[in-house]
């Protein structure tokens, strides 16, 4: 559950046809991709460990607060994308993880700190800290800045 950490932003998207479109062109970590069908907001995100790795992403039911998969779509022909989620989307048997975030007024609203593991940028000290909280010390992925340094 890499996403947990890193989505700070949604973008909405007309159709799963459309927001599939965009993340064939560049899946950003940052980002929650979000889309309504059905009266029902669905959403995206990119949950692979690191960029180097295989593309994963975690698929979110927002309205019901629920994770309902989790699927290496680097491994899919982009072709199948469409089917795989449209089918994915209507189906009433998922894994159901709860989530720790909500989508309201279009901001990504935590309901649980997560703490990670930084390493600071300015004394080279482990530490731990919430995403979010880093993300005003513009560091690069995995770097922070220590409450010392602050």
């Amino acid at each position: 559950m890499f996403y947990e950490g890193r989505i700070q932003k949604v973008k909405m998207f007309e159709s799963l046809e459309s927001l599939l479109a965009s993340i064939s062109e560049g899946f950003y970590y940052d980002l929650l991709y979000c889309f309504e069908q059905d009266g029902k907001l669905f959403g995206l995100a990119n949950d692979e460990i690191s960029c180097e790795s295989v593309t994963e992403a975690a698929i979110f039911n927002l309205t019901d607060r629920i994770q309902i998969e989790s699927v290496t779509i680097g491994w899919m022909n982009k072709e199948n994308w469409l089917n795989y989620f449209t089918r994915l989307f209507k189906s009433r048997t998922v894994f159901a993880k709860p989530l720790d975030f909500a989508v309201i007024e279009g901001k990504i609203v935590w309901t649980k700190v997560h703490l990670a593991h930084f390493e600071c940028g300015c004394c080279g000290q482990d530490f731990k800290s919430d995403y979010q909280y880093q993300q005003q010390f513009d560091q690069d992925a995995g770097y922070g800045i220590c409450p010392d340094c602050e």
